[in-house]
């Protein structure tokens, strides 16, 4: 995917499905939760297209945020590796 396909991608389709889904779970309201995924290494790691975690599903991807914010530290997906 090129990179401004892929940018498109990440703001529109997933970003806002895993803030959704941090928001709800976290008991946050939906800025509080962006401003924690937007900040977490988590999101570094999603946003890299290198990394292929784009592709795994918003849930997924949530938890990793949650984790992150939990433990202060991430797995990567087993099929990732």
């Amino acid at each position: 995917m090129d990179a401004q396909k892929f940018a498109s991608y990440l703001a529109v389709v997933i970003s806002p499905a895993v803030v959704g889904i941090l928001s709800e779970s976290l008991g946050v309201d939906e800025v509080t939760a962006m401003n924690r995924y937007f900040a977490s290494a988590a999101y570094a790691a999603i946003s890299d297209e290198g990394q292929k975690l784009w592709h795994h599903s918003p849930q997924l991807l949530a938890s990793m945020v949650e984790e992150e914010l939990r433990t202060g530290k991430f797995t990567y997906p087993q099929e990732a590796l």
